[in-house]
């Protein structure tokens, strides 16, 4: 049995990372090399993250508190606020909010033929 933060790590951090750089890409016509060094990954994952290659973010869309805190977070990484503590803090209480999501539950439960799991509520 797989626990949660395994397919957080897998699936959900690089949908996270994705989505903001994607928002931050179109919103803010940032260069991938801008984008990969404000969240500390190479520009080939930058590349990645916009070719699609993690498709549990296009879920994500749809969660409408989710989005506004991924909002949030490519905004303060925009007026500067981007120590690593902050940034740290901000992809945890993104997470956090994922993992308590029907979309999470759904994700975890597909990927490890789990109904009914509550651990991470």
């Amino acid at each position: 049995m797989r626990p949660p933060c395994e397919v957080v790590v897998k699936i959900v951090l690089p949908s996270i990372r994705a989505l903001v750089a994607k928002g931050l890409i179109e919103k803010y016509d940032m260069t991938q090399k801008k984008v990969s060094e404000k969240l500390g990954v190479t520009q080939p994952a930058i590349s990645q993250y916009m070719g699609g290659k993690h498709a549990f973010w296009k879920e994500l869309t749809e969660n409408e508190e989710i989005m506004d805190l991924i909002n949030d977070f490519e905004e303060r990484l925009m007026v500067g606020e981007s120590e690593i503590f902050d940034i740290t803090s901000m992809i945890c209480d993104i997470c956090m909010r994922i993992r308590s999501s029907d979309e999470f539950r759904n994700l975890y439960e597909e990927h490890l033929e789990l109904h009914g799991c509550d651990i991470c509520r």
